[in-house]
């Protein structure tokens, strides 16, 4: 159905959302079309470096969703307060959400950033591309890798076996 709407002319690729390794590589091949995107939960404490690289071999680029964190009714964000993120914020000039934004531009990542207000995001990418975090700055937000999630996604079975996404993971071994 998605292939149809690429040859009508109706869209221009075809994306996935929370797709992991095992269905991404079921996907890639079988369609005629292949996705060209991937929208998943990254941000430092979640940055699934190995399933990222991965993806862009098979020439799916992953696109961050919640690269701030995010509370819900369960987990409140302790990643945009991060003394860490706040250390690397003030050495740079920059808000806190400007560096978080940055971390995942700068590695490669694009970012859909969400919010209420119109100048909450002129505020995070205002100035985005004007300047670069250093290698240290880099390696300190990549220190806060902890595999944490801050949005619920549902466990799925395929072939009766578990997909790991309930802990923030989209990479399966087998």
């Amino acid at each position: 159905a998605m292939e149809k709407l690429v040859d009508d002319g109706l869209v221009r690729c075809i994306g996935l959302s929370n797709f992991s390794h095992k269905e991404v590589t079921h996907i890639c091949n079988i369609a005629r079309i292949k996705p060209t995107i991937n929208e998943i939960e990254l941000h430092p404490f979640l940055a699934q470096k190995k399933f990222v690289a991965w993806c862009a071999s098979m020439g799916v680029t992953c696109l961050a969703y919640g690269p701030l964190g995010g509370p819900n009714a369960y987990l409140p964000n302790d990643l945009l307060p991060h003394p860490t993120v706040t250390k690397v914020a003030q050495e740079a000039g920059k808000t806190n959400g400007q560096i978080l934004v940055k971390w995942s531009v700068q590695r490669g990542v694009p970012v859909l950033v969400k919010t209420g207000t119109a100048s909450r995001l002129k505020e995070n990418l205002w100035g985005m591309m004007d300047y670069k975090l250093t290698d240290e700055q880099m390696a300190a937000l990549d220190s806060l890798e902890n595999g944490k999630r801050f949005v619920t996604v549902p466990v799925r079975r395929r072939e009766g076996s578990m997909i790991e996404m309930q802990r923030g993971r989209c990479w399966t071994e087998d």
